[in-house]
C-alpha cells in the first residue's frame, strides 16, 4: 500500500494536470449490499470505578523525627499507617523503627538487627518489614505495636532477598532484586508473580498495593 501511494505521488509530481481514476473492488458492493449502517454514535456517561481513589496533594509539612540518640540526618525508607492516624516509619540510618502520633513526634521506637528497606501495616496492631544486611537481606519482620511500645515479634526466613513488601487480602507481596512473589502470612509460597533479570535490580524497589 505505501509503496503504491509513493508511486502515485512521483508521478503526479511530474504530470502537473494528471487524469486520476478510482477504480472500484469489485467485492466492495457484495459485502455491504446487506448493511444499511457502518455503526452508531451514542453519549453516555463515563462510569466512575467504586474502587478508584483519587489522591490530590494539598499541603507539605516538615517534621523533626529524630530521637536524643540520632545525631545526623535520618533516612526514612518507608512508612505505614496504624489505625487511629498513628503512623509508622523506618529509619535506615539508624536501623531502628519508630512510632509516630497523629501530630508526628516519635512515641517509641525500637532498634532492628538490620537496615529497614520498607514496612507495610497488617493489621492494626501489628506491621511487617524487610531489612538490608549480610544476616538479615533474607528476613521479614513482624513487630507489635501495644500501649505505644514497638515490640519484635516473629520473623520470617526467605531463600531470596527481600526489598519491597506488601500486604493484601491476607497475602505478602514481597520483591526480591529481580521477582516479585506472593506469600501466605505463614511464609509459604504461593507464586512468583513476575521477574525480570534484565539487570540486577529489577524488582527490589518498593511498591504499594
Amino acid at each position: 500500500m505505501g509503496s503504491q501511494a509513493e508511486k502515485v505521488l512521483k508521478e503526479l509530481a511530474v504530470n502537473r494536470s494528471p487524469l486520476v481514476l478510482f477504480n472500484k473492488n469489485p467485492c466492495i458492493e457484495q459485502i455491504f449490499s446487506d448493511v444499511s449502517t457502518l455503526g452508531n454514535i451514542e453519549c453516555v456517561e463515563k462510569q466512575t470505578d467504586k474502587d478508584e481513589i483519587i489522591l490530590e496533594y494539598k499541603n507539605k509539612y516538615i517534621h523533626d523525627i529524630r530521637i536524643t540518640s540520632d545525631k545526623a540526618r535520618c533516612d526514612i525508607a518507608g512508612i505505614c499507617e496504624l489505625s487511629g492516624g498513628a503512623s509508622r516509619i523506618v529509619d535506615y540510618s539508624y536501623k531502628r523503627v519508630k512510632l509516630l502520633d497523629i501530630q508526628y513526634k516519635v512515641v517509641a521506637h525500637t532498634d532492628l538487627p538490620g537496615s529497614p528497606l520498607d514496612i507495610c501495616t497488617i493489621s492494626h496492631t501489628e506491621v511487617a518489614d524487610t531489612m538490608e544486611g549480610i544476616k538479615t537481606n533474607t528476613i521479614v519482620q513482624f513487630l507489635n505495636v501495644t500501649d505505644k511500645q514497638v515490640v519484635i515479634g516473629r520473623k520470617l526466613d526467605f531463600k531470596h532477598t527481600c526489598h519491597g513488601i506488601a500486604y493484601f487480602k491476607n497475602a505478602l507481596f514481597i520483591t526480591s532484586r529481580t521477582a516479585l512473589y506472593q506469600y501466605t502470612l505463614d511464609g509459604k509460597l504461593v507464586k512468583e508473580i513476575y521477574e525480570d533479570k534484565s539487570c540486577a535490580y529489577t524488582g527490589m524497589f518498593r511498591f504499594n498495593l
